[in-house]
């Protein structure tokens, strides 16, 4: 199993069968633009790998910005 913190909430998990993405914040700030990710960093989209299952544990915008 490897696990990869992606940053703020988002945690993408790769086991042999199963690829998953949790609470993802895929962009520079969430919130509509009011809130800064933390910690700051860049997202490839284009090197967002493909995943089975995505899991939101809450529907608060810093868990759930897509």
């Amino acid at each position: 199993m490897q696990i990869q913190m992606i940053g703020h909430a988002s945690i993408f998990v790769e086991t042999e069968d199963c690829k998953i993405l949790m609470d993802p914040i895929l962009w520079d700030s969430h919130c509509e633009g009011i809130e800064d990710i933390c910690p700051k960093r860049k997202v490839y989209h284009d090197q967002i790998p493909g995943f089975d299952i995505l899991i939101i544990s809450h529907r608060h915008l810093d868990h759930f910005d897509i």
